[in-house]
């Protein structure tokens, strides 16, 4: 079941890149299970993602600057980590709160972006997209996610660390009994576990390294 659901969240990861990075106009394509964006990509966006672990990388390095090594499993010259995360997923559902509050007008998203510091990052129609999710909770928190794959990957989580809580809650009040898969790293990571989330496995985000004169 890990191994199933971590497969399934590295695709649910790409589905969300590639709606973000088409609402920017960039165009994305696979080659040799590895997807890699046309040009520069939003802050905080890798410009290429490995789809499985026998994915190869060394034939289109010089085309990027970061990589998300989404199963953890990449040896890059030239290449540094960024950071180290885990794949994670919660089924823990404490009861829902009607304060959260589901985002679906241009209006409403741009008040999450202010609060979510994500202004420039995330256009306002990535909310035509069917498949996205935005939630917020005035002065607490919010999140965004994506539906694919069978499951619900959740994506800029902010507020405070009880947010990773009520996830699960405010999914499942909508969306009854669909997996929910994220991931994070460090501080983020330790609050998530905190708040009933489990790791699945390991992943990298990798960084071109640069030289010094």
């Amino acid at each position: 079941m890990p191994e199933k659901l971590l497969r399934k969240a590295v695709l649910n990861q790409i589905a969300w890149w590639k709606a973000v990075c088409a609402t920017h106009d960039i165009t994305t394509a696979c080659m040799d299970n590895v997807w890699i964006a046309d040009q520069y990509v939003p802050s905080y966006y890798p410009e290429m993602i490995t789809e499985t672990r026998e994915a190869t990388v060394e034939k289109i390095l010089d085309r990027v600057s970061t990589i998300m090594d989404s199963y953890a499993t990449l040896q890059i010259p030239g290449f540094t980590k960024l950071f180290k995360a885990q794949w994670m997923t919660s089924s823990s559902v404490v009861p829902y709160c009607s304060e959260w509050k589901w985002v679906r007008n241009e209006e409403a998203f741009q008040n999450w972006l202010v609060a979510a510091n994500l202004e420039g990052m995330l256009q306002p129609s990535i909310i035509d997209d069917p498949h996205v999710l935005v939630f917020h909770k005035e002065g607490y928190g919010g999140f965004s996610a994506y539906q694919s794959h069978g499951i619900i990957g959740i994506f800029n989580v902010f507020g405070v660390d009880h947010v990773f809580q009520d996830i699960p809650a405010v999914l499942a009040n909508f969306f009854p009994k669909q997996p929910i898969v994220g991931y994070e790293a460090d501080e983020r990571l330790a609050a998530a576990m905190r708040g009933g989330w489990s790791a699945i496995g390991p992943l990298t985000i990798w960084t071109r390294e640069v030289a010094v004169l």
